[in-house]
């Protein structure tokens, strides 16, 4: 099973020139945490084989996945997708992002994730400029979703 690499467990790497590193930040019933997208795969859901396990009685045990796609010009990119990846198992609940119900979806910098009621996620890419280990405070402020933006959020879409 593949497991997420989360931002301070990460050894000091320089990132490859151009490319951005693909962070997902998660908040759910059990807090907030930061992971690193490094795999072609994640399966996300609330069974505890999932990749990414989302804690709430409305997320399903295989409710999405992320796919790393490539564009034409070389840059790589995550797309979401409602249930398993070959669209055979469909959450119950579905996802929104951006405020709109979705069964696929090409995330971009900043995209904001509705998973079920009080569980998010927010795609960020993170500049090449940056290595992993020495984050300077505004890359770190890139990263942190603040309290305020996730009630918003939330309180949008119950």
């Amino acid at each position: 099973m593949n497991n997420p690499t989360y931002l301070n467990k990460i050894a000091a790497k320089p990132l490859k020139q151009n490319q951005k590193s693909h962070v997902l930040i998660i908040e759910d019933h059990q807090g907030r945490r930061e992971i690193l997208l490094t795999q072609k795969l994640y399966t996300i859901g609330r069974a505890p084989k999932r990749d990414i396990r989302l804690s709430s009685p409305f997320i399903s045990r295989y409710h999405a996945s992320l796919i790393r796609q490539q564009h034409e010009n070389g840059y790589f990119y995550y797309q979401i997708m409602d249930g398993d990846p070959m669209g055979s198992n469909l959450s119950a609940n579905g996802i929104m992002v951006n405020g709109r119900q979705v069964y696929s979806h090409e995330l971009k910098h900043g995209d904001k994730i509705l998973f079920a009621p009080q569980v998010i996620g927010i795609y960020k890419n993170v500049s090449s400029s940056v290595t992993r280990q020495k984050l300077n405070q505004e890359d770190i402020d890139t990263l942190v979703l603040r309290n305020k933006s996730n009630q918003k959020i939330i309180d949008e879409h119950q």
